[in-house]
This record gives C-alpha cells, sequence and structure tokens, in this order.
C-alpha cells in the first residue's frame, strides 16, 4: 500500500482502539515498505494483518539504508471468516508472514503489543543487521565498566 523511497513520513494514528489499518484490500503485499534513504516513524495504531495466500512479502518491511521507529502500536492478525469445505477439492492454503521485517536498517519497537499471533513459515519480527557495522570491542568493554 505504501511504498517510500528517499522520503520522511509520520503516520500519527488517534489512539490504538480508534486507528485500525488492515491489508484486507491488497492482502499479498506489504503494508509498509520503506527504501532506502526513508525515514518512516508510526505511532498510536493497531494493524491487522490479513491471511495470504503467499508468504513472499512482511506486513511491514524495511530495507538497507532505511530508518523505521513505531510507538505504541498493537499488531493482530485476522482469523479466517470462514472454514474450508471437506468436500471440496480447493485447497486454499493461508499463510501469515513476517509482520515486522528489517534489513540492515535501523530504528526500533517502543511500546509495541503483538496480540493473538500465529505463525507460519516465516518468524513474526525478522531483523537482519550486520556484524561489521557494530562495535562489538566497545560493546564489551561498556558491559564491563558497568558491572
Amino acid at each position: 500500500m505504501l511504498v517510500m523511497s528517499d522520503a520522511t513520513l509520520l503516520i500519527r494514528g488517534g489512539g490504538v482502539h480508534e486507528t485500525i489499518v488492515t491489508n484486507s484490500k491488497t492482502p499479498d503485499q506489504s503494508m509498509i515498505w520503506a527504501q532506502i534513504f526513508s525515514i518512516i516513524t508510526v505511532t498510536d495504531t493497531t494493524y491487522i494483518q490479513q491471511p495470504l495466500q503467499t508468504c513472499e512479502c512482511a506486513f511491514i518491511d524495511i530495507d538497507s539504508g532505511a530508518i523505521c521507529l513505531l510507538r505504541r502500536i498493537i499488531f493482530r492478525q485476522a482469523k479466517p471468516e470462514t472454514q474450508l469445505d471437506a468436500d471440496s477439492d480447493e485447497d486454499q492454503l493461508e499463510f501469515y508472514s513476517c509482520i515486522y521485517r528489517m534489513f540492515y536498517g535501523s530504528g526500533g519497537l517502543y511500546d509495541c503489543r503483538f496480540e493473538d499471533l500465529s505463525m507460519s513459515i516465516q518468524p513474526i519480527i525478522f531483523i537482519k543487521g550486520q556484524d561489521e557495522y557494530f562495535d562489538w570491542d566497545g560493546f564489551v568493554e561498556e558491559v564491563d565498566m558497568a558491572s
């Protein structure tokens, strides 16, 4: 629904009980896809993920070089309303993709709740970082000094 590159965006809802966003119109696409040099802040909303026919795209997808801050967000998944007919030959598998996927980006999840989520093939949160960007020696020194 929202693809951004080299842009800054603030999405502020009216509260988690008042602002509810779902991907029911485009369930097999990412709700938010932030590409390189993008800065996105999302606050005070509830996101409801619909079941998918494929698990390729994450609900919120953050690419390398993007910054994403999520504050006071509730994440839920919509449960299928109908059950498959046992006599039907149609086999419609439904998956839940990753809720939040970040590749070498920056940002964080603050005061977020994940309610009644099901995993299928992918984890609910997937964050991939690079060790070479993190100063492990400085981190170990700080931990040693604090203890």
